[in-house]
């Protein structure tokens, strides 16, 4: 967060986002695979990325401020074939 704030404080940045992306354990349907996971914020923050993202929520909704043990999935995930089933809503999916 300490780069987050230096590049916020930054002369001619207007505005900036702070998302974790890492390599996460993806857990459903008792099998395991690992993948691109993001952590993205919930405040206003979170209009700026998702008008620099090429994404649209497809079913259900985004995530808000208060949410816990609420994740939003990708179709590529969702319909990932490695997990022998699609990820449907209100299903139980570990990602560490």
């Amino acid at each position: 967060t300490s780069d987050y704030k230096v590049i916020r404080q930054s002369r001619g940045v207007d505005d900036a986002v702070e998302v974790l992306a890492k390599t996460g354990k993806i857990e459903f349907n008792k099998k395991t695979k690992f993948d691109m996971v993001r952590g993205l914020p919930v405040d206003e923050t979170r209009r700026i990325y998702d008008e620099t993202e090429q994404y649209d929520t497809a079913i259900g909704r985004n995530l808000k401020s208060g949410d816990k043990n609420k994740i939003i999935i990708g179709s590529e995930i969702a319909k990932d074939t490695h997990f022998g089933k699609e990820v449907r809503i209100n299903d139980k999916i570990i990602i560490n």
